[in-house]
């Protein structure tokens, strides 16, 4: 009997009948022995597996937290504006951007994210966070903020955390273990605008926003689909935009998710009654690269100036009677490379 402080008595029974037949025979005490041991080793891996988060997060008892996918998902620079919203002004707060691209951790394609934004106090703030290819999952997060350098590191449902204070070198570790596999805070309108989108779907997602802060459940619904302006190779076109609410820790907001790139174009957080914030996200701003230009007409026996990459070179001009043969000048990259 003294399995049933093992284990619940469905699961004792089960064993007991795997066993051992139903016979009248007597059972000898070694059997009995193996029986305890064997639903006593089931129990303490059970238990052993759940501390250390090894068991399928059960969406179905917590909450759904249905699956992002990534494949729509393109690598780019785009600009970010952010303003405020009063009944009766409209001031801008902040203009950066967000980067975009991929990786490889480990042999793994990963998507990397970068944002600069600013604080409540109006100082620069860098995040960064690591994705999972497919399903977005978060590896891992960086804030860089005046404080401190706050580091995530997400291991199924336990989440490792670092915090570095500014100027100093104290370290502060922080290590929990929640009760679903959580996404980090930082990229989570890139997880929601990969999610499968149709009218009325919806569901909640386990997020830890930072440093061994609490699990918190964001709700999120799909209200509908309509066509908008979108800005496209300097033009403007009409795309089908979906539109979809989102509740965090009780602040309401709203995003515009572009249907064929499955970008967050817009989004409007309320703030109070009479303040929102508006955050939008501009076209992607394109990678330019400088060459020297010759200017159109030059005065005879003047000098010009012309740059090789990083070198600076002066040619003197051909006086009236002289060849006007110039030596031609290729642009050279950066560093001397051919």
């Amino acid at each position: 009997m003294g399995c049933n402080l093992c284990v619940p008595h469905p699961v004792y029974w089960l064993v007991a009948a795997v066993a051992v037949p139903n016979s009248s025979r007597a059972v000898e005490p070694a059997i009995v022995l193996i029986r305890a041991c064997f639903c006593l080793g089931i129990g303490l891996l059970a238990t052993g597996c759940s501390v250390v988060g090894w068991e399928l997060p059960n969406y179905g008892f917590y909450s759904f937290a249905p699956r992002a996918d990534a494949r729509q998902m393109q690598p780019g620079i785009v600009r970010e504006l952010v303003r405020r919203v009063t009944l009766s002004d409209t001031t801008v707060v902040h203009e950066g951007e967000l980067r975009l691209d991929t990786t490889r951790v480990n042999g793994e394609r990963v998507w990397v994210l970068s944002r600069r934004t600013i604080d409540a106090a109006g100082r620069q703030v860098l995040d960064s966070a690591w994705l999972e290819d497919r399903t977005l999952r978060t590896i891992s997060t960086v804030r860089y903020a005046p404080e401190g350098v706050t580091s995530q590191r997400f291991r199924r449902r336990s989440v490792d955390a670092e915090f570095v204070a500014a100027g100093t070198r104290r370290v502060r570790r922080h290590k929990l273990l929640y009760e679903a596999e959580p996404y980090g805070a930082i990229g989570i309108d890139l997880v929601v605008a990969a999610l499968p989108m149709r009218e009325g779907f919806g569901g909640k997602i386990p997020i830890v926003p930072g440093f061994g802060e609490p699990l918190y459940w964001m709700e999120f619904s799909v209200l509908d689909r309509r066509m908008e302006p979108v800005q496209r190779a300097g033009g403007i076109v009409f795309q089908p935009v979906w539109l979809v609410d989102i509740v965090s820790q009780g602040v309401k907001s709203r995003l515009w998710v572009d249907d064929a790139t499955r970008t967050v174009l817009r989004r409007d957080e309320a703030l109070s009654e009479t303040e929102r914030l508006l955050v939008s996200r501009g076209p992607e701003i394109p990678a330019v690269r400088l060459f020297p230009v010759e200017g159109l007409a030059v005065a005879a026996g003047t000098q010009r100036t012309i740059r090789r990459g990083q070198m600076m070179q002066v040619i003197p001009l051909p006086l009236p009677g002289e060849s006007a043969a110039v030596p031609p000048v290729r642009p050279t990259p950066p560093g001397g490379g051919q």
